[in-house]
Order: C-alpha cells, then sequence, then structure tokens
C-alpha cells in the first residue's frame, strides 16, 4: 500500500493535493501501522536544500538554458535491451527528489526499452529529455591505448560540448548517485570537475591536482567541441581515455583552469567514510561521531562499482557463518540506489523482469545457507 501511494504521489506531485487531504492521508496511514508515512510524505513535498554558503540551494532563475546530462549508449549487439538505460533512471529520479530546478537531458541511441515502451515518452515522467546521439569518432591509435576497452563508450561524453542550446551542463556518469540538490553549481565560471582522489586523500591534507571526468560542469562551445576532437588526433596515446583528453586540452591549449570540487561535493563511493567530516558537536559541546561528510555526489558504489546495478549475479559476494549474503544489503548507498531505481520504474510504468526481480525484497535481502 505504501509504495503504491508513494509512487503515486511522486507522478501527480504536490500541487494536486491541499493540506487538508495530506494531514488526511498521513494519519489514515499512521492509525493504519504505517509508521513510515510522514517520511514518505515529507520526501515528496519537501525540497531537499543545502545549508549554507557556496553550497546553498540556487537562487538562480529557471532558466531553461541549464540542464544536467548523461549519456545511456548501447552498442549494436546489446541494443535491444536498452541495458544503459536502466543505469539513467536512478540519476532522474534522484534530481526529483533532491528538488532540482532542472531537468536531465539523456543523450541516447535508445528509442525504446526491451517491452515496447517509448524512451521519450517514459522519461518526461521522470523530467528528463533525450537527445539523440551521434558517435564521436576515435583516432584508431587512441582507442587502442585505453586503460579500459569501455572507455571509448565513455568518449562519448565529449558530445555534451556540441549541446549549444544550453547556457550550462552538468555531466554526471551514469555510474553514480545524487543525494543532495546541486543546481548551486550553475552558478560558479568556468569548468569545474570532480577531484581525482582514487585513493581518497583529503582534498585538504594532500589535495590531487587532477580532474575527473564523472561530474562536470561545462558550457558548451562548438569551438571546444571541434577542438577537442582536432587535439585527440594529434596524441600518440590516450591512457586515461577522455577526461585525460578534456585535462590536457583546457590546460595545454586553451591555457584555462579547471577548478576542482571538494570532497563534500563529490568523491569516490570507496572514499566515503575515509574522507574528513564535517566537524559535528552535540548540544552539550562533545564531538558527535559519525558519518557527517557524505558527498552530494557518490561515484561509483566500490573500486569495481558491484552495487550501482540492476543485474543481483554482478552484486558483491560474501559467505560468513555459512550464510551467503549480498553485500549490497550493507551499504546504504547501494539501497538507496536501488530505492531510486524501483520508484522510477514503477513511475513510468515499464516493464523488466530482472528489475522486477531486483525491486523484489524478499529476493534482494535473501540470505541463502
Amino acid at each position: 500500500m505504501i509504495k503504491r501511494i508513494h509512487v503515486h504521489l511522486a507522478a501527480v506531485g504536490a500541487g494536486a493535493y491541499n493540506l487538508t487531504f495530506l494531514f488526511w492521508l498521513c494519519n489514515l496511514l499512521l492509525v493504519s501501522g504505517y509508521s513510515d508515512a510522514k517520511h514518505i510524505l515529507a520526501r515528496q513535498f519537501l525540497k531537499v536544500k543545502e545549508p549554507h554558503g557556496e553550497h546553498a540551494n540556487p537562487v538562480v532563475q529557471n532558466d531553461n538554458r541549464y540542464a544536467f546530462v548523461q549519456l545511456a549508449y548501447d552498442p549494436p549487439e546489446t541494443h535491444a535491451s536498452a541495458s544503459s538505460m536502466w543505469q539513467i533512471l536512478p540519476a532522474a529520479r534522484a534530481l526529483q527528489r533532491v528538488g532540482s530546478s532542472f531537468p536531465l537531458v539523456v543523450l541516447t541511441n535508445i528509442r525504446k526499452f526491451a517491452d515496447g515502451t517509448d524512451v521519450s515518452q517514459a522519461l518526461k515522467r521522470l523530467n528528463a529529455e533525450v537527445v539523440p546521439a551521434h558517435k564521436v569518432p576515435i583516432p584508431e591509435a587512441l582507442e587502442n591505448s585505453f586503460a579500459e576497452p569501455s572507455w571509448k563508450y565513455a568518449f562519448q561524453k565529449l558530445q555534451i560540448w556540441d549541446l549549444t542550446q544550453f547556457n550550462k551542463v552538468i555531466w554526471m556518469d551514469s555510474d553514480s548517485l545524487l543525494v543532495r540538490n546541486i543546481d548551486w553549481m550553475f552558478r560558479k565560471d568556468g569548468i569545474w570537475a570532480q577531484r581525482d582522489n582514487w585513493d581518497c586523500a583529503s582534498s585538504d591534507a594532500s589535495p590531487s591536482t587532477e580532474m575527473c571526468s564523472g561530474l562536470m560542469l561545462v558550457k558548451p562551445e562548438k569551438a571546444i567541441y571541434e577542438g577537442l576532437q582536432k587535439y585527440a588526433e594529434t596524441l600518440p596515446s590516450l591512457i586515461e581515455g577522455d577526461q585525460m583528453l578534456i585535462s590536457m586540452y583546457f590546460q595545454s591549449v586553451l591555457k584555462q583552469p579547471i577548478g576542482l570540487l571538494d570532497d563534500l561535493v563529490a568523491a569516490f563511493g570507496h572514499c566515503v567514510g575515509a574522507l574528513p567530516s564535517i566537524p559535528y558537536s552535540d548540544p552539550s559541546g562533545s564531538t558527535s561521531p559519525g558519518l557527517w561528510g557524505m558527498p552530494s555526489f557518490i561515484h561509483k558504489s566500490n573500486e569495481l562499482n558491484k552495487c550501482f546495478n540492476r543485474n543481483t549475479t554482478k552484486h558483491l559476494r560474501s559467505k560468513t557463518d555459512g550464510i551467503q549474503r549480498n553485500m549490497c544489503q550493507y551499504n546504504p548507498l547501494s539501497r538507496y540506489w536501488r530505492e531510486l531505481l524501483c520508484e522510477a520504474v514503477d513511475i513510468i510504468g515499464v516493464k523488466d523482469e530482472e528489475v522486477r526481480v531486483f525491486c523484489d525484497d524478499e529476493v534482494f535481502f535473501q540470505e541463502v545457507n
């Protein structure tokens, strides 16, 4: 019952209900034994805001020339399954949940989900819009030099500089999770990116000077898009793929510094808990231990990104005390990513057996002797 009401409210929005009805509904659910009703209603109708300072929620006009961008590009051999599109849905739902004022633009070559549902029409219910992806050519020598074969698909993100219908865009890799509103980033000037702190070194103690292209704020310009491609043709190799090209081009050709976001804005999932937190004291003045440093943007669930995935056979497994466990159950970020995906699927109404199994609590939380 809770799930059905939650999804219905999410799809329709607060505007269709008056406060009297909301209080009545909350009380009804509480009387019926649904103690988490107030949390469900609060998540739907309260916009989560950054607290203070630079990270305050945006005082920006609702400019339709700002957008978040992700890529869902399937190679021909997997195109029918629309496999990469599933990775987009949690981000689209997360932007709704945190109260973002701006849409998600999905660069994609996928027109339909496997059940025949039209992708463009479905994504509209998540405040996301489809823009056809085109193939960004990769010089053969560079593609053969990539450290990871999959980076030939990541290279396609260069086309965000071709989205000149937008004044600024925030790029987010699809192996990520958004937990707080980052609309305030649109107020920044120049190009900004996640710090490449793979070793979890503090940005205060031992700052990395390298950028990671998992999260970027950019201003689309045709000249930059063409310049990146021309510059790539002059390079003998590109071991670190697209982010190496972007970094080299902006520093060596444009002579433009790339701003690095601090760890509370963006960090890798395996670094959560290892990086400094916000100092927090209880009312008595004593330091309160706990996890007070959750980044707004988490890039990958762990080093191999096993948990931000609907395919439970790829999840982390551990056998202790004779019990086989899905370790992604024990990662709160994984569980939140799952919640976002399952909500999004309910909202758009698409059918998929693998997702149905993934969203089944009895399956996901099963422990096998």
